[in-house]
């Protein structure tokens, strides 16, 4: 199990009910990283502060894939209330996003895998400035 080197800090906060059944870390790790798994490439694309300081967004690019998270929706901007960002990190991480060009995502929470063609992220990263 890998995360944030911040994790740790965040669940010592949380009472043990919260966490009881949760498995511990194995590994942190803090900005980009490279993996390997089962011999494919995967990297961890630190996103810091779009919606978390502790936020990733997972890239496979033998697939071309990008998974998301909550960083980004279909023709939307996530998380629609803007409560719980820092929106000049958000709109970075949109634009690396998009420096990936990613052929396919699985969005937020609710969104479908999409194909890239039926979004664009430049028109939520740029014209939202």
């Amino acid at each position: 199990v890998i995360c944030h080197e911040k994790c740790e800090e965040y669940w010592d906060q949380l009472p043990d009910s919260d966490v009881a059944g949760v498995l511990m870390p194995t590994q942190t790790i803090n900005g980009d990283q490279r993996l390997e798994i089962g011999g494919i490439p995967i990297e961890l694309v630190f996103v810091n502060k779009s919606h978390t300081d502790t936020m990733y967004v997972v890239h496979i690019p033998s697939e071309g894939v990008v998974f998301a998270a909550d960083t980004v929706g279909i023709n939307e901007m996530l998380p629609a209330a803007g409560v719980d960002i820092y929106m000049p990190a958000y709109l970075a991480a949109l634009d690396r996003i998009q420096q990936i060009a990613p052929l396919r995502f699985p969005s937020g929470a609710a969104s479908p895998m999409c194909s890239c063609h039926r979004i664009s992220l430049s028109d939520c990263s740029k014209s939202h400035r």
